[in-house]
């Protein structure tokens, strides 16, 4: 953790059983952190001087999602799907109806107003019941790995893995490529939104950034040493933190180096 914009950072790992396979953070009400690990879901209520094993009902324990809307929090998992919880991860129901083989594979979820849309290994499916059933969306990014999606108003953007950006602009009914500035082939691991601005992380070639929903593409990698694996973006104050591949460490920059 750190209290200081990164200038420096603390170890916050107590009663984690396996710190190093920490995949996925997510804040609940501000002062309720969830931590999604390759051996389960973990709870703080202390800013992470803490942290609980809450897996019950999990079946799969290797966690790669996160999603949390009002005291509804979704999680999905490496071939056991969709999990929820109404307690705080005290106990946890699978939700998996309508997905089967690599759709058990969730990568990302994302949460917009009713409808929740999960990216798996065969595409991006959508429940507008709570979970309650999921069904394939026409056109969706398949058959390839959605790894990351991010919600900005009705529009959903969708980074795969082998594929680039798409964006749909109506909720997931529609999807059209948007790589327009970005390498071929493009392997994006991570998507942050500020606004109508989002930006991409990807593999071995940094990080992008379009203000035109995806129109268009402009790399942003001044001050990178090489071009870093990006796992990991989020937005914070001032700054998008950018958190790269273990030899290259966690970066920052300004926003108003970029005009927002």
């Amino acid at each position: 953790m750190s209290s200081n914009n990164g200038v420096s950072w603390v170890s916050v790992n107590k009663d984690l059983t396996d710190s190093s396979g920490v995949r996925v953070l997510a804040i609940k009400g501000g002062d309720t952190i969830f931590a999604g690990t390759d051996s389960g879901m973990f709870v703080s209520s202390n800013n992470g001087g803490l942290w609980k094993a809450v897996d019950s009902g999990l079946t799969n324990l290797d966690i790669y999602a996160i999603a949390i809307n009002g005291n509804n929090i979704f999680v999905g998992t490496q071939g056991g799907g969709i999990f929820f919880s109404s307690n705080n991860g005290n106990n946890w129901t699978a939700m998996n109806t309508g997905l089967t083989g690599m759709a058990l594979v969730v990568e990302s979820l994302a949460i917009n107003g009713n409808i929740i849309i999960i990216g798996t290994g065969t595409g991006a499916y959508l429940s507008s019941n709570n979970g309650n059933s999921w069904t394939l969306l026409n056109g969706s990014p398949a058959p390839n790995e959605i790894i990351e999606l991010a919600v900005s108003g009705n529009n959903i953007f969708a980074g795969t893995y082998n594929m680039g950006m798409y964006l749909s602009p109506d909720n997931g009914g529609s999807w059209t490529a948007i790589n327009n500035g970005l390498p071929l082939n493009t392997k994006v691991l991570s998507l942050a939104n500020c606004g109508n601005s989002i930006f991409v992380g990807t593999v071995n070639q940094g990080v992008f950034l379009s203000s035109n929903n995806g129109s268009s593409w402009t790399a942003i990698n001044n001050g990178f040493l090489g071009m870093p694996i990006v796992n990991a973006l989020v937005i914070n104050g001032n700054y998008i933190y950018a958190g790269t591949n273990a030899n290259c460490g966690v970066w920052r920059l300004p926003l108003s180096a970029l005009g927002l």
